[in-house]
């Protein structure tokens, strides 16, 4: 049985910042990598899936503008 790829992700960020992080992953009982990534991730999946329906709207609209007969 193989593993999955994995991939490593950094960064570096003032003290306070890391302080705020660790203790909110504490109190989720994550590591701080743990915790970051599935913030991250969360936030990713929201960016990406309001971009889509606001992609799909506007297409779903000049559809719909489409099929209205011409006034006029």
């Amino acid at each position: 049985m193989g593993t999955a790829k994995q991939d490593r992700i950094g960064a570096r960020v003032p003290h306070e910042v890391y302080t705020t992080l660790y203790r909110a992953a504490g109190l989720t009982g994550a590591t701080v990598n743990q915790f970051l990534v599935q913030s991250a991730l969360k936030e990713a999946h929201a960016v990406i899936e309001r971009e889509e329906l606001t992609r799909l709207m506007s297409r779903d609209w000049s559809w719909l503008i489409g099929l209205m007969p011409n006034c006029g």
